[in-house]
């Protein structure tokens, strides 16, 4: 983060978002009905209906110099086999409770709802990034091209293209204190959502 605070009394609201790729978290076993473990903690596999709580967000040092609200550790991603040239695997866009911190100073505040709803969209966009990666691989197979290089190529692109927009995000909202670009970016990524649902069970391919 680029944004230092003149006056320590005064709170600046910033997120700060981990990005995670590929498959390094491998398949999880659900442990009660809101959490599933990975090998990196507790992990939220994101659902229309499941949204984050403050309770979430279980770092206890968030890892940064800068002052920051919150901050969000995501990411969609995948574990493949290959068998006999076959290709199958699993999608997956989860949530890492145990990477992602809410400073305690937020709970205080008249914001932490806005706040929250920022780190939901950040959230929303890797479900968006994971469906894309679906529509992807649907391609490649009806083209009979599913295979690890292309793979690779394909899901690299998306890596490079997701990062871009979530920074995107967080510049034209100022992390959430532009309200009004706030709301804008809130209703892009619903309508999007919506509009992906072609692409929503991508939990095996």
């Amino acid at each position: 983060m680029n944004n230092p605070f003149k006056d320590v009394t005064l709170l600046i609201f910033t997120v700060v978002i981990l990005f995670g790729f590929g498959n390094k978290y491998k398949l999880a076993d659900i442990i009660d009905s809101d959490y599933i473990t990975t090998d990196d903690g507790p992990a939220i596999n994101w659902t229309e209906d499941r949204k984050l709580t403050q309770s979430d967000f279980k770092a206890t040092q968030k890892g940064y110099k800068a002052h920051t609200a919150a901050i969000t550790s995501s990411s969609f991603g995948y574990d493949i086999s290959i068998q006999n040239g076959e290709v199958n695997g699993h999608i997956y866009v989860r949530f890492y409770c145990n990477s992602s911190w809410w400073n305690p100073k937020s709970l205080e505040s008249d914001r932490s709802e806005e706040i929250l709803q920022h780190e939901q969209l950040h959230f929303d966009i890797c479900e968006l990034y994971g469906r894309k990666m679906y529509k992807e691989i649907l391609t490649l197979k009806k083209l009979n091209k599913l295979n690890q290089k292309n793979l690779n190529r394909m899901y690299s692109k998306l890596e490079k293209e997701y990062q871009k927009y979530q920074n995107r995000y967080d510049k034209e909202t100022d992390h959430s204190l532009n309200s009004k670009s706030q709301k804008r970016w809130n209703a892009r990524v619903q309508d999007d959502i919506v509009r992906s649902q072609t692409y929503a069970d991508y939990y095996t391919f």
